[in-house]
């Protein structure tokens, strides 16, 4: 059992930062900062983001509404105004450049469709060993895709060098399953464009230190995507979303119709202007 009441320092104003942390970044409240985490508290933000209607006229009663349903259903003890508060903030943070600037609160739900399950078969990826005699892909095939093809510039350049080199032979067999957590759609240039969306509650602070926004910064996240091996995630999530459309919407093109992939960091998403 997980329990969270919000601390009373949350809400105060940092004059001096620690060394090396600029004061803006850890000024900046984060409603989320005191949640506690773990996977049946980041399983329950889930859940309540997979049944909340974004786009609902008064946003904090239907947040509200959705907590209340999700704490019925588990012993987890949080506190539901702010985990709504903290979620609303979230909804209503744009995505970024690469999704338009759009934030979950513009998304309907004829626009999203949420834990989208996928099935994946892993064998014959580089040809079928038990036919063909070709070799089976391996994790390393996949980690020389992103050292081939990930610009120079691109934040998670460096990833491939950080796998382990034990990992790297390992063979892709089998079939892999699992879920999507949010498949948006928006138009651009009258075409349709598909995001594929997963919300992460990782806590990335320093044990006995205030969690704050510079524990987000652009840096600390490169390394938890790395750390938690997202860069290959967001593979294949790219390919389970394209197997989908391509079934689904006719003229399919990947160039046309594929869009972002975003890791929501949902602590530090905590305003509309951010």
């Amino acid at each position: 059992m997980a329990a969270w009441r919000p601390s009373a320092l949350r809400g105060r104003v940092c004059r001096l930062g620690p060394p090396g942390r600029p004061v803006a970044a850890i000024a900046v409240v984060l409603p989320l900062a005191d949640m506690p985490g773990g996977t049946h508290v980041g399983t329950f933000v889930h859940r309540v983001l997979e049944h909340t209607d974004f786009a609902a006229d008064d946003l904090s009663s239907e947040l509200a509404g959705v907590i209340d349903a999700e704490l019925h259903r588990t012993r987890l003890d949080l506190d539901r105004d702010a985990l709504a508060a903290g979620l609303h903030a979230a909804v209503r943070t744009p995505l970024g450049p690469a999704f338009g600037d759009l934030a979950l609160r513009d998304v309907t739900w004829g626009d999203r469709r949420d834990e989208v399950g996928f099935e994946l078969p892993l064998d014959g990826l580089a040809g079928d060993d038990r036919d063909t005699g070709a070799p089976a892909a391996t994790i390393g095939d996949v980690v020389r895709l992103l050292r081939d093809h990930l610009p120079g510039d691109d934040p998670l350049v460096g990833y491939p060098d950080t796998v382990q080199d034990v990992l790297l032979p390992r063979g892709l067999r089998g079939y892999l399953n699992g879920a999507i957590d949010l498949v948006l759609r928006r138009d651009v240039d009258g075409a349709p464009v598909f995001h594929v969306v997963d919300y992460k509650t990782n806590w990335l602070g320093t044990v006995g230190v205030p969690l704050t926004a510079w524990d987000y910064r652009p840096a600390a996240l490169v390394g938890a995507m790395a750390h938690g091996h997202y860069p290959i995630q967001a593979l294949l999530y790219a390919v389970a979303g394209h197997r989908m459309l391509r079934w689904r919407l006719p003229g399919h093109g990947p160039c046309r119709h594929r869009g972002a992939i975003g890791y929501l960091l949902l602590r530090v998403m905590v305003r509309p202007d951010a």
